[in-house]
């Protein structure tokens, strides 16, 4: 299968609230060009997904043939109403539109959407344990041990 040249648009939405990222897009003049290439249908999506959400995007442009491209979180991105960022715990959502420039004999150059939601609960994470008994039984066992050892001799003899 022949990948078609185009461009990807990777958005990252942030569960904090934020000034209305569209306010913003005259500052990223690619993003805007971008934007103003996707149908209207699309558009309105994109823009319900987002809301009042603090959000980040990434473009990324593809040649014939492919290949892979990894890009990072917040490190590859750009801000557009707020810094990019994973401090915040909450549900982050990525959103990846594919912009065809290629016309085929089923489409016209396209235009795909997918989403992507994750929790992200926090970064340094320490396990507890719901139910100690696992650490409890050891200490008890230790602390009850030389008394019982020392009772059962005592009656042995």
């Amino acid at each position: 299968m022949r990948l078609q040249t185009g461009k990807r648009i990777l958005l990252v939405i942030q569960p904090a609230e934020g000034t209305p990222w569209i306010d913003f897009l005259n500052e990223h003049p690619g993003l805007k060009a971008l934007w103003n290439t996707l149908p209207s249908n699309i558009r309105t999506e994109v823009t319900s997904k987002i809301g009042g959400k603090i959000v980040s995007y990434s473009i990324i442009n593809t040649g014939l043939g492919g290949g892979d491209r990894v890009v990072t979180f917040p490190d590859n991105f750009t801000g557009i109403n707020g810094a990019p960022s994973t401090t915040m715990a909450g549900e982050y959502k990525v959103i990846f539109a594919f912009l065809s420039y290629e016309a085929d004999n089923e489409n016209m150059g396209c235009c795909c959407l997918f989403e992507i939601g994750f929790d992200c609960i926090g970064w340094n994470i320490h396990v507890v344990p719901e139910v100690p008994l696992g650490t409890i039984a050891p200490l008890l066992s230790m602390i009850f041990a030389m008394p019982i050892l020392k009772l059962y001799r005592r009656i042995r003899h």
